[in-house]
């Protein structure tokens, strides 16, 4: 398309697009996913135990096979990402300390660890190539959790005005919690809404809305009318604008 479109403005996108999907094609390439070895873990395990009186329990001769084979689990599921916190708190620390250290000890160090390793393991992806055009909204890093869960860690976000973005991923990734903690100013470094105002429209409300329109909907919004009168005609626009 980018070389055989008729339509002039329609090869510019194209190739824009092109481009973008190539230089992250040879990112890809070039950053392969880090793996987190059984030492670094066994480190990381034995640091954290021994900043801990109850913990120091677990690093005697009788219990280096378990740290040993603890610290295996831990790197096996840090390569799996399986940062289930249950995972880390009983079923491997539990299981194999259990018998050395407090599981009110273990819980607080299963997290630490769970969140270091996490943090092995992630790239960097290279200085950011701005190839788009329109005023910039927001450039943030910001790390994302639900619940004991981490879902973003140092994550990256670029919006420019004008553009159109999409949230791709399974089921349980944090697409709906990420759009709600956007919605709702949790997420460090994104403009506040005296400065970019966001409406969330979720696909499971409260059935007093289910038949009101998505005009209806944004226009009822309470922090977007209390930042600017609104009125349907320009929800409808705006709207309209973007697609």
């Amino acid at each position: 398309v980018a070389g055989d479109a008729a339509d002039p403005e329609l090869r510019k996108v194209a190739t824009s697009c092109q481009k973008t999907l190539t230089r992250i094609e040879l990112e890809g390439k070039e950053k392969l996913a880090k793996k987190l070895d059984k030492e670094a873990a066994l480190q990381s395990l034995t640091d954290l135990l021994a900043a801990s009186a109850d913990g120091k329990k677990a690093l005697v001769p009788e219990a280096a096979a378990s740290l040993d084979y603890a610290a295996a689990l831990c790197a096996n599921l840090t390569n799996n990402k399986n940062f289930d916190i249950e995972a880390w708190r009983d079923v491997v620390l539990g299981a194999y300390l259990g018998p050395f250290v407090a599981a009110a000890t273990l819980a607080p160090i299963a997290q630490v660890l769970a969140d270091k390793c996490f943090a092995e393991v992630q790239v960097k992806s290279s200085e950011y190539f701005d190839d788009e055009e329109g005023d910039e909204l927001c450039n943030c890093e910001f790390s994302l959790a639900y619940g004991a869960k981490i879902l973003l860690n140092n994550a990256a976000l670029r919006l420019k005005r004008g553009r159109r973005y999409g949230l791709c991923g399974p089921n349980g990734v944090g697409k709906s919690t990420l759009m709600r903690a956007i919605s709702n100013g949790q997420v460090d470094g994104f403009p506040p809404k005296e400065i970019l105002r966001t409406v969330y429209v979720e696909h499971d409300i409260d059935s007093s809305v289910s038949d009101v329109s998505c005009v209806e909907f944004v226009f009822s919004d309470a922090d977007l009318q209390a930042a600017v009168p609104t009125t349907k005609e320009d929800v409808a626009g705006m709207l309209s604008s973007v697609g």
